[in-house]
């Protein structure tokens, strides 16, 4: 174990003196808070408080009083207040609700960059307006007494409306992890071409003790590094740090991700170029495939990526269990990609 712990540290401090490791902070810091930057001068309007205008009685008696605190906002008398309103910066987004809004669920919502879609207000009316929809259909058929009699099972999840610049950054950061992790995946795979994986089997460590040392300064190091670039940019953008340890629990599963992903794609790529190149491929894929495949008949597809997952528990402020579900697939890279150092050695 004191071998174990050695070999650890001098790959740290072999890795930390390449420049290249400083990357791994500055990158997602510099581009986190300039894409910010943008977003909140174009989007400064919407960052405001919500109304709504509402010509539907069913909206009013029905539906409104059973929204969640924060989107129990001011009712305005018309279409002339909201815009003028919105005008006198007092609001930044009118949600108009029609007469039929009964009838079909929908709504509009509109603020001065035109018209705009907030997940949160209108996943909770559209879910609202769902569930009397199914209350009306148990009355019609003369079933509602059996559903009180046999409760519906649900899993208990409610959304924890983090905040969006903390949600925006750490998409940032994980999506570096991803690009990054093409950084340790050439070091591992010019160590193998190097024949100093080769060499260290003749070595008194044992086999798994020098992988296992390689693989856990790349873990550290991608830990450290990341949750600095985390609290920079939380301090520089003035957002306040919920849920800490949820994402610190979030980076050590991703982390254990990558590091099989590594293992990976180290055995199937020998050149250093391709490697990189498919490594960069697959960290767009791991981005774009969950935004591309949803509400397609494809979506259970972007499920293979560990953002998909990331996101979900993240919206949820829960581990479990999309926590578990990254650990596992890390797992099963791991199994692909080979433990023994015997099998990683060859060239």
């Amino acid at each position: 174990m004191k071998q174990y712990f050695k070999l650890t540290a001098f790959h740290i401090k072999r890795i930390m003196q390449d420049p290249k490791s400083l990357l791994l902070v500055i990158l997602p810091v510099i581009l986190t808070l300039f894409l910010g930057i943008v977003f909140s001068s174009d989007n400064a309007p919407q960052q405001g408080v919500h109304a709504y205008v509402s010509q539907s009685t069913f909206f009013n008696r029905e539906i409104y009083p059973l929204l969640s605190q924060p989107n129990q906002v001011e009712m305005l008398e018309d279409r002339l207040q909201a815009e003028k309103m919105l005008d006198q910066g007092t609001v930044a987004v009118v949600y108009f609700i029609p007469e039929d809004f009964e009838e079909n669920g929908q709504i509009k919502a509109i603020s001065l960059n035109g018209e705009i879609y907030n997940q949160y207000v209108e996943e909770e009316i559209v879910s609202l307006w769902q569930d009397h929809q199914i209350q009306a259909l148990y009355q019609d058929y003369g079933i509602a007494s059996f559903q009180e009699k046999v409760p519906e099972i649900t899993l208990d999840q409610q959304k924890d409306f983090l905040p969006f610049g903390m949600m925006f950054s750490l998409f940032m950061i994980f999506y570096f992890m991803y690009i990054n992790a093409s950084m340790f995946a050439g070091d591992l795979l010019d160590m193998r071409n190097n024949c100093v994986l080769k060499r260290s089997l003749v070595s008194r460590s044992n086999g798994k003790v020098i992988l296992g040392s390689v693989l856990s300064a790349y873990g550290l190091i991608f830990l450290v590094l990341n949750i600095i670039a985390f609290l920079i940019v939380m301090l520089v953008s003035q957002l306040p740090f919920h849920f800490f340890g949820l994402v610190v629990a979030y980076f050590v599963s991703n982390i254990v991700f990558i590091i099989g992903y590594i293992l990976l794609i180290v055995r199937l790529f020998k050149n250093k170029e391709m490697l990189s190149i498919a490594s960069f491929a697959l960290a767009i894929l791991f981005v774009i495939a969950p935004q591309l495949l949803k509400n397609t008949r494809f979506e259970p597809l972007s499920m293979l990526s560990p953002l998909y997952w990331i996101m979900e528990g993240l919206d949820y402020a829960n581990f479990f269990p999309q926590g578990i579900i990254i650990l596992l697939m890390g797992l099963v890279l791991f199994t692909a990609g080979s433990f023994k150092i015997e099998d990683m050695a060859k060239v």
